[in-house]
Order: structure tokens, then C-alpha cells, then sequence
């Protein structure tokens, strides 16, 4: 509501809606909490892990997470060492933008950027597959 109070001079839609303006902003401010705090990515190190304890894997599931673990980490190692070492830091030790930024000696925008171009790196290394339900 504060934002929409801070916006109100905005609102002059002629027989426009003034409770769909409000729910508008709010579905916008919920959307980009979504986006900022979604679920986060695994980290390599959890990908070398077993099965969780509670639940064994159907042998189909074994083997892709096997498959993906191998080329997830063949990926990485086909990294530039600078991309190498923002994804181990991100990823494996799970530093947060500012600490990868003072440990590798760069700005938070330049770890973005590296963060950004390493994934899309990866993300062109890795096979392309489609695993069908049973």
C-alpha cells in the first residue's frame, strides 16, 4: 500500500479501477520477491552427495543423477579458471555476491557478470535431455 500511496498522483485512469491499480502493484511486488528469493540452485557439492537417506532413487533416477553429476562437473571443469572459481565459490562454498566479489578482488557487478557468462558457459556445455515419466 505504500507503494501505491507513493504512486497515487500516477493513477488517473478515466472510469479506471482503482482497487485493480492496487492489486496490480501488489501482484508486481509479489512477483519480483518470487523472482529474488526463488528457490536457490543446487550447489555442485550437493550433487556428488548419495541419495537422500529417507528415500532410494528408482534405478532410472540412479543412473540420470549419476549421468548429470559427470557432466555437470566435466562441464565445469571446461570453465575458464575465472569462471572456474566464481561458480566453486557461489555454488560449492555458497559465498554470497559480496564475499565472491572481495574474495576474487572484483566489484559485485563484475561477479554478476562472471556468474552470468559461467552459466551460460555451462549451460551450452551440458547435453541437452529429456527424461519422459514413466
Amino acid at each position: 500500500f505504500l507503494r501505491a500511496l507513493r504512486n497515487l498522483a500516477s493513477f488517473r485512469r478515466p472510469g479506471g479501477d482503482f482497487g485493480a491499480w492496487v492489486t496490480t502493484i501488489a501482484r508486481n511486488l509479489v512477483i519480483n520477491w518470487q523472482q529474488s528469493h526463488q528457490r536457490r540452485e543446487r550447489p555442485v557439492a550437493e550433487l556428488r552427495d548419495a541419495a537422500p537417506v529417507d528415500q532410494a532413487p528408482s534405478p532410472e533416477a540412479a543412473a540420470v543423477n549419476a549421468l548429470t553429476r559427470v557432466a555437470l562437473l566435466a562441464g565445469i571443469e571446461q570453465l575458464n579458471p575465472a569462471q572456474q572459481q566464481c561458480i566453486t565459490l557461489r555454488y560449492l562454498r555458497e559465498l554470497s555476491i559480496e564475499e565472491t566479489a572481495q574474495a576474487l578482488g572484483k566489484t559485485p557487478a563484475a561477479i554478476k557478470a562472471l556468474q552470468y557468462k559461467a552459466l551460460r558457459a555451462l549451460r551450452g556445455l551440458l547435453p541437452v535431455t529429456a527424461v519422459m515419466p514413466a
